[in-house]
C-alpha cells in the first residue's frame, strides 16, 4: 500500500513450525550449612519446565572452580528429591549440585551446576539416636544400636548396667563391657538394665555420652531344668543324690519325688521322700529307683515336670551300723539303752557288748544284754558299747562303738531304815540302804520315847522325845527299857552333799534282859546279925524274895522259917552250923 492509500499484489513468506523453548535452569544455589550431617537443598527457577519434574545429583569436589562434571565424584544417583544429607565421606569438600530440569513432557533441558560457599567441615562426635532391642528376661539378648556422627569413629566405648531405681547410677555389668549385645542373666532379675555409649573419633576426641534404660524390670525366666540326673550306687544303705542345673530366675521350693519301679515297670511313689536326697533302704531291695522333679521359681511358678532313667536293681548292702546313740541317764542308778541304725538286708541277731572303761586304760566286760542299769561301780568310769550288725544270714558287718561321757553318782539318799528288836544292853545295828555315789558319815540322831508314835515328824519327834545318841549304832540301857527308839538319819556322800533324812521306830518297846544275880554274899553286921547282899541284873527289880538255911556238919539244910528279909540275927540253934543266904531277884513286871 502507498502512501496514498493505494494496494498492491499481496505476498507472503512461512516460518518453521514453532517449537516449544528447552527448560532452563536460571538462579541455581545450594541453600544450608555445610556441615557434616545437615541437610541441605538445591534451589533454582526452571524455565520451560517445572521444579517439581527436575532431578539432582550431588557430588563432592577438590575445588570451588567448576571445571567439568569428570574431576567430580558422585554422592547420589540422579532423584526427583531436591535435598541431601551431608555424608561423612563428604568432610573436607566442596558440595556440587547438578540441576536437570525437565519438562512435563519429559524433554531434558541442559544442567547447571551449584558450588557450595565453603568446605564441608566435621561435627564434634555425638549420637544421633541410641536404642537398645530385645526382651527384657533372664536369658534373652539384648542388642544395642546407635548413630554416629562427628568425623570417623575411632573405638567408642560400650558398656551395660544394672540399676535398683531408674535413677541410680547403676553398677556396671564387667563381663559385657565393651559389648553391643548383653545376654540377661540372674543377677539381672527384678532390676532395670541400661546401656551407655560414649563416641569416640578416630583422633581421639570424645563425645557426649548418651545411656538407653529399659522401662521395665528385667522378668525372671520360665524355671527350668538344663539337667537332671541321679548319682549313687544301687547299694542299700547308700545315699542317692539327685544333681540338677536349673535356671530361672531364684529358685524356689523345688519339688522332688523319688519313685521305685519293680521289674514289671509298675511304679510307686517312695512316701515321705520329697527331698534332694534318699537313702536306699531295706525294702527298697530288688527295686529301680529314679527321680522326679519339678522346678519351682521363689514365686511360685514352676516348670515342667522332668524324670530321670531308673537305675539298679538295688541290692542289699553289707550288714552296717549307720548311727549308733546311747540313751538313757548318765548317773548312778540310770538305765542305758541305745539307737542303733541299721542297715544291710534283713537284721539277724545283732551283737552288743557292755563294757566299764578305767581311767587307766583297763575296761570289764559287764553284759551282753540290750540295757545296761548302772551302779556305785560305775561311777568315775566311762560305758562302752560295741554293736557288731549281724545279717539274717549270720554275715557280720565291721563293730562299731560309742562311749558315754563319766558316769555320775546318783543323789544321796535313803533307800529304807529299820530298828531290829531292841534288847536291854544288846547293840543296835540298823538295817539300812544307802544310794548314791560312795556313802561318806551320815548324821544319826537316837531318841527314847514311851510313846509309838505315829508321825514321825522331825519337829514333833525332837519335842516330844529324849536325844540318847548321835552315832551309827546304840546300846540300850535300863533306861530304855520299855521304851521305843527312834533313829534319825541324814544320808550324806562322800563329798559332804546330804539326801533327805529317814525315820524309823522301833516295832515294839526295848525289852529288858533276862533277869539274873551275881556276886551273892554275906556281910556281916554285928557279932549276931548278917547282911546278904547280891547284884540284880535285867531290868527294873521287882519283889525279890530272900531265904535263910542252916547247915549241919553233916550236910544237912533246914530252912529258917521266919527269916525272909535281907537280914538275919543269929539265934542259939545256929551255933555249930553253917548260914546260907539264898536270894531270888524278880523283874519288875
Amino acid at each position: 500500500m502507498t502512501s496514498t492509500g493505494q494496494e498492491g499484489e499481496s505476498a507472503c513468506a512461512i516460518t518453521d513450525v514453532v517449537k516449544k523453548a528447552p527448560p532452563k535452569v536460571f538462579n541455581l544455589k545450594i541453600v544450608g550449612e555445610s556441615m557434616e550431617g545437615s541437610k541441605i537443598s538445591a534451589s533454582a527457577t526452571v524455565t520451560g519446565g517445572t521444579e517439581g519434574s527436575s532431578r539432582v545429583q550431588w557430588y563432592k569436589a577438590s575445588s570451588s572452580e567448576f571445571k567439568n562434571e569428570h574431576e567430580l565424584e558422585a554422592l547420589t544417583p540422579s532423584r526427583v528429591s531436591k535435598t541431601f544429607r551431608i555424608p561423612l565421606g563428604a568432610v573436607g569438600y566442596y558440595i556440587v549440585a547438578k540441576f536437570t530440569p525437565v519438562a512435563p513432557d519429559g524433554e531434558v533441558g541442559e544442567p547447571a551446576y551449584a558450588t557450595s560457599d565453603g568446605l564441608v567441615e566435621t561435627l564434634p562426635p555425638s549420637l544421633n539416636f541410641l536404642t537398645v532391642t530385645g526382651e527384657f528376661s533372664e536369658g534373652q539378648i539384648l542388642t544395642a544400636s546407635y548413630g554416629y556422627i562427628g568425623g570417623h569413629e575411632g573405638n567408642s566405648l560400650y558398656s551395660w548396667h544394672l540399676h535398683e531405681a531408674e535413677d541410680d547410677e547403676g553398677t556396671p555389668l564387667s563381663e559385657a563391657t565393651g559389648l553391643l549385645q548383653y545376654c540377661v542373666t540372674k543377677e539381672a532379675v527384678g532390676k532395670f538394665v541400661s546401656f551407655k555409649c560414649t563416641p569416640v573419633r578416630d583422633d581421639d576426641i570424645v563425645g557426649e555420652a548418651r545411656s538407653f534404660i529399659g522401662k521395665d524390670r528385667v522378668t525372671p525366666g520360665m524355671p527350668t531344668l538344663l539337667s537332671l540326673e541321679v548319682t549313687g550306687d544301687a547299694i542299700e544303705g547308700t545315699t542317692m543324690f539327685a544333681s540338677k542345673r536349673y535356671w530361672g530366675g531364684e529358685e524356689g521350693d523345688t519339688m522332688f519325688r523319688w519313685i521305685l519301679t519293680n521289674s514289671d515297670g509298675t511304679e510307686k511313689e517312695i512316701e515321705g521322700a520329697t527331698s534332694s536326697s534318699y537313702t536306699l533302704k531295706c525294702n527298697d531291695i530288688g527295686f529301680y529307683i529314679s527321680v522326679l522333679c519339678k522346678p519351682v521359681r521363689n514365686d511360685g511358678v514352676d516348670g515342667s515336670l522332668v524324670s530321670t532313667e531308673a537305675i539298679g536293681p538295688i541290692i542289699p548292702g553289707p550288714p552296717t551300723c549307720q548311727s549308733l546313740e546311747l540313751a538313757g541317764s548318765m548317773v548312778e542308778g540310770g538305765r542305758l539303752t541305745f539307737h542303733a541304725v541299721y542297715t544291710g538286708g534283713l537284721r539277724g541277731s545283732c551283737i552288743q557288748e557292755w563294757f566299764r572303761l578305767h581311767d587307766d586304760g583297763h575296761k570289764d566286760k559287764l553284759t551282753a544284754d540290750e540295757c545296761l542299769d548302772l551302779d556305785l561301780a560305775d561311777i568315775d568310769c566311762r560305758i562302752e558299747l560295741m554293736y557288731t550288725p549281724v545279717r539274717e544270714d549270720g554275715v557280720h558287718g565291721l563293730p562299731r562303738s560309742v562311749t558315754s561321757d563319766t558316769i555320775l553318782p546318783g543323789e544321796p539318799k535313803g533307800v529304807n531304815l529299820i530298828l531290829p528288836e531292841c534288847f536291854e544292853d544288846n547293840e543296835i545295828s540298823p538295817i539300812k540302804t544307802y544310794f548314791g555315789g560312795k556313802e561318806g558319815t551320815g548324821k544319826y540322831t537316837w531318841f527314847r520315847n514311851k510313846e509309838k508314835l505315829d508321825n514321825l515328824e522331825f519337829d514333833l519327834v525332837a519335842e516330844s522325845s529324849e536325844v540318847v545318841g548321835e552315832t551309827l549304832k546304840y546300846k540300850p540301857s535300863l533306861n530304855d527299857v520299855s521304851s521305843y527308839l527312834i533313829l534319825y538319819w541324814v544320808p550324806t556322800r562322800r563329798d559332804g552333799k546330804v539326801g533327805d533324812p529317814l525315820m524309823a521306830i522301833s516295832d515294839d518297846p526295848v525289852m529288858a534282859a533276862f533277869p539274873s544275880v551275881s556276886d551273892v554274899h554275906l556281910e556281916q553286921k554285928s557279932s549276931d546279925v548278917y547282911c546278904g547282899l547280891g547284884i540284880y541284873y535285867g531290868g527294873y527289880e521287882g519283889l525279890s524274895l530272900y531265904r535263910w538255911y542252916r547247915e549241919s556238919s553233916d550236910g544237912t539244910r533246914l530252912h529258917i522259917d521266919g527269916a525272909d528279909s535281907v537280914t538275919y540275927e543269929v539265934t542259939d540253934a545256929d551255933y555249930s552250923c553253917r548260914l546260907l543266904f539264898i536270894l531270888l531277884f524278880v523283874q519288875m513286871g
